[in-house]
């Protein structure tokens, strides 16, 4: 399962990249994350490797992380995985101009075993996640550009 999503910041790009970029913010744009751990190799860098857990409604989901690409200002790219799913995320940042950024996420999801036959029923709940975590990152960042 494929998607993207986009959002226009109101904020210069090397705003967007520093507010994405700090991990002490994901816990205001991912509000269900409890912990972010990292693992190994360089924080930051590729190959890197975190334990993100989340708690769904009671229900604790744990992520692994792998830093895939990191090209400063302009993308980040990142695998998460767990036992039921696999998901590849591109983040892309182009300035429109001196203060305002497009936003670009592509998302690959992968479900493993009797996860994939849930994957048509979940996709609609997964793309509106997507967009309400994107959401919140856009007010946090326009609110400190503010």
């Amino acid at each position: 399962m494929k998607f993207t999503n986009e959002r226009i910041i109101r904020a210069s790009r090397e705003a967007v990249w520093q507010a994405f970029d700090n991990t002490e913010n994901l816990k205001t744009w991912q509000p269900t994350l409890q912990t972010f751990e990292h693992q190994s190799g360089q924080p930051g860098q590729p190959g890197a490797v975190s334990k993100l857990v989340y708690d769904e409604n009671g229900r604790t989901v744990i992520l692994i992380e792998t830093i895939t690409e990191r090209n400063m200002p302009d993308s980040f790219s990142g695998t998460y995985d767990n036992s039921t799913v696999f998901n590849a995320i591109t983040n892309r940042f182009e300035a429109l101009d001196d203060n305002r950024t497009r936003w670009v996420v592509e998302n690959e999801y992968r479900f493993k075993g009797l996860f994939r036959l849930m994957a048509p029923f979940v996709k609609g709940s997964i793309q509106k996640r997507s967009d309400e975590d994107m959401d919140r990152f856009v007010a946090m960042v326009e609110q400190s550009a503010a």
